[in-house]
Order: C-alpha cells, then structure tokens, then sequence
C-alpha cells in the first residue's frame, strides 16, 4: 500500500479532529505508516479485525520492530481469536517497546478489555504476568496498576498485618504515595478532589514508609516483588 484511498482518507480526517491529536495531526497525515496505525486502532474499537491486519501488513513488513503496531496487531488477533498470532506480536510489541522507551506494554495489554476472554488463559497470563501469587499483594499492585492510590494505601495497611513480604508491601505504598504527592505539588487544588486526604497526610505517610523501608533493609530484608511489577 503506497497511499490511502479517498475513503480511508476521509475517514482518518474524521479521526484526527478529535483534540487528541491537536499537537501531531499534521506529521499524522503526512506519514502513511502512521496514518495506517490510526485507521487500525479504530478498526479495532469497532470490531473490524481483519481490517485492521490488513492496514497494518505493510507498516509491519517495512518496520518489524513498530511495537505500537504489533500491540495493534496483537489486539486484531485477539479479536480474532488467533491466539498464536496475538501473543506472537503482543511478545514483540512487549520487548521493543521495553528497548525502545523503557515502558513495559505488558500493563497496557493486561487493562485492554480485547484480551478479557484470554485473562485465564495460562500463556496470556505467562506473558502479561508481572503481578505477585499472593492474593493480598496482587489485589495490591493492581490496584497500583490501576491508578486507584488510596485503595493501595488501605489494602497495604491492612496486609502489613499479616504479609510475609513487608517490603513488598511498603514498596507499592511508596510508590502510591509518591505519585499522589507529586501530583498534589503539581497541581494542587485542581486534583485535590481526586484523593481522600490532604497533602499533608501523604507527605507525613511517605516519611514513615521512608522509614519503614530503611529499617527493614537495614536489617538485611530483600524483596523483588516491586522490581518485577514495575519490569
């Protein structure tokens, strides 16, 4: 495919007048590959999956390693129901976008409700998996993964009861808390709302998770749990 149809572009300009692409709508329309990922990724929200293999064949096969376009791919299939194909380019999607950018695909593949019928699936669950086996610090982490902060914050509060693994613990908490006061300092009142305490209570709450942390390292305590969520 060297071009758009009149029809694919008339569909695209439908696309691209959304605000989203306010700042990339020009350099959008000028590249061929990247308009194709577009018109995929809308082939896809509607259910159109063999369209959007099609549309994405000739950006694959000029640039194997376009891990969005394999993530595109990945979700066509799963539509589909092309296991073997889908965890294929979710894989490749997976790696290069890890070498390219250093984010990990594998959280975006995991909330795309496409995949729901592959959620007990064990080879989708092997490549999507970066969650721990313990059932409180999972629901833990996914609510981390999950950007639901306060809900870390309880459920964590909760497991340090019991947990096996406190670092584990302590390590989702801080990164929770980290985030919410960064965004407070960012933002401040305009997000205010969004959280069920001042800033206050989160900045006094991350110096004892400081603490806490320090005092269990000190004395020897190691735990890869977060390093393997975070990849």
């Amino acid at each position: 495919m060297n071009k758009l149809t009149s029809e694919q572009v008339t569909q695209l300009d439908g696309l691209l007048a959304v605000p989203r692409y306010d700042h990339d709508r020009r350099a959008i329309k000028k590249n061929l590959h990247w308009s194709l990922k577009v018109l995929a990724a809308d082939c896809v929200e509607q259910g159109r999956y063999d369209e959007a293999v099609e549309l994405l064949h000739p950006v694959l096969k000029k640039s194997p390693g376009d891990y969005n376009a394999q993530y595109r791919l990945g979700c066509a299939c799963a539509g589909l129901r092309r296991k073997a194909e889908m965890l294929d380019a979710l894989g490749k999607a997976s790696k290069s976008s890890k070498a390219a950018t250093g984010d990990d695909y594998r959280q975006i593949i995991a909330a795309n409700p496409v995949f729901a019928s592959y959620a007990a699936d064990p080879d989708f669950r092997s490549l999507v998996s970066s969650l721990p086996d313990d059932p409180q610090l999972s629901a833990i982490y996914q609510a981390l993964r999950g950007t639901r902060y306060d809900e870390v914050l309880d459920l964590g509060e909760q497991a340090l009861l019991t947990a096996h693994d406190r670092l584990a613990v302590l390590h989702a908490m801080r990164d929770a808390t980290r985030t919410v006061v960064g965004d407070l300092d960012e933002h401040g009142a305009e997000n205010a709302g969004l959280y069920e305490h001042p800033r206050g209570h989160y900045q006094a709450l991350l110096v004892r998770l400081n603490s806490d942390i320090a005092l269990l390292e000190a004395a020897g305590a190691t735990s890869t749990l977060y390093k393997t969520f975070r990849g």
